[in-house]
């Protein structure tokens, strides 16, 4: 029996020992049904020994997108097209479907041309004539692959696009002011205008601030938030922590700490979300015209939460700004890039925890950040 006879063998192994004409003559034709469907598939199918890895046989869809002919990848190995996996992933994974019976799983293999082509397999493992071979039913995902990577790269340049636009514009205002103020200085010091000297300085110095200010957002979004954890008493570190804060004079700030809560945290992360739900509620209220400016910071248990709020009584926000403030890039301020409430959520998460906003317009806004208490990082 030839070697591509093999992979119809199983139908005979079961008609080999029944003496029944009528049953063996199904089973025959069974055989043959299979034959038929194996030979002009839509889809590769490939017979592999699984003690030496070399194609047994292989169906007109497999030479068609390979590129080879049944007699040469007939005398070919797994490992002669495989484009993914090494030698010694191949006899592991080959290994792994005899033991579990089957598996499904991407690959590449490479055609006569050298082109690499992705495939999804579903492998099967047979014994047949004294033997194991695996049997290979592949789809062909190059395509779908190539659709995917260019879906991606576009919404990495629209992503890209925004960002640089973003930056730009942000960029370029500070430069502006820097540039009028270094004329400014050059003219003072040519007209021995001494005293304009320090309004340029000043001008100068606060715009340089604004630009490191826009590097360090975008620095401090971009790059792995890596935690430095230590076991603290919630109430204690966050009473200390806003003692250090400056709140403007105008601003009454109102504790109500009472969690109890000691769970682990990064400190220096966590002060930095705090600090922006802070200058977001201080920026709040300064654009009302009211005496009743008042920020409360709270914490409580929740279930499994420990909760820490932080609540103004500034202008609140509108539900289409409420929906938004965790994207990227999106800001209702005529100045930064919109990335001070994303790096929040991204401190939170990386603490397992999160944030959650609410508000009432004209009333104020409510933000949440919350840590699970039991949770290990």
């Amino acid at each position: 029996e030839s070697d591509s006879d093999l992979v119809f063998s199983l139908a005979s192994q079961v008609a080999i020992p029944l003496n029944n004409a009528f049953l063996f003559d199904l089973i025959k034709q069974a055989e043959e049904r299979y034959r038929m469907f194996f030979e002009h598939a839509g889809f590769p199918m490939t017979l592999i020994d699984a003690e030496t890895l070399r194609i047994v046989a292989a169906n007109n869809a497999s030479t068609a997108l390979s590129g080879y002919g049944k007699i040469e990848l007939t005398t070919m190995t797994i490992i002669d097209i495989e484009g993914k996996e090494s030698m010694e992933e191949i006899r592991r994974h080959t290994d792994l479907i005899v033991n579990k019976g089957s598996d499904t799983f991407e690959t590449q293999h490479k055609t006569k041309t050298g082109e690499l082509r992705d495939y999804i397999v579903s492998a099967v493992a047979l014994k047949m004539q004294g033997g194991i071979y695996v049997h290979n039913i592949s789809s062909d995902i190059t395509e779908l692959k190539n659709a995917q990577e260019k879906l991606v790269q576009s919404e990495r340049l629209a992503a890209l696009g925004k960002l640089t636009a973003t930056v730009a514009h942000e960029i370029r205002n500070p430069l502006g002011t820097i540039r009028s103020a270094q004329f400014s200085i050059r003219d003072a010091i040519e007209l021995n205008q001494h005293e304009r000297l320090a309004r340029a300085f000043e001008l100068a110095d606060r715009n340089i601030i604004r630009c490191d200010g826009i590097i360090d957002e975008l620095l401090e979004y971009t790059k792995e938030t890596k935690l430095t954890l230590e076991q603290l008493n919630i109430d204690e570190w966050l009473y200390d922590s806003l003692e250090e804060y400056q709140m403007p004079q105008e601003i009454k700030m109102e504790l109500d700490l009472h969690s109890n809560a000691v769970i682990q945290i990064d400190r220096l992360q966590l002060v930095k979300a705090l600090k922006e739900v802070l200058k977001n509620a201080v920026q709040a209220m300064e654009e009302q015209e009211t005496r009743d400016n008042r920020i409360s910071i709270s914490t409580s248990l929740s279930g499994q939460r420990l909760e820490i709020r932080v609540s103004d009584t500034g202008i609140g926000m509108p539900k289409e700004v409420l929906e938004n403030i965790f994207e990227p890039l999106f800001s209702t301020k005529g100045f930064g890039v919109g990335l001070g409430m994303p790096i929040v959520k991204k401190i939170m998460d990386a603490h397992q925890g999160g944030i959650e906003a609410e508000n009432v317009v004209g009333k104020g806004t409510a933000v949440t950040l919350w840590l699970p208490i039991k949770t290990t990082v």
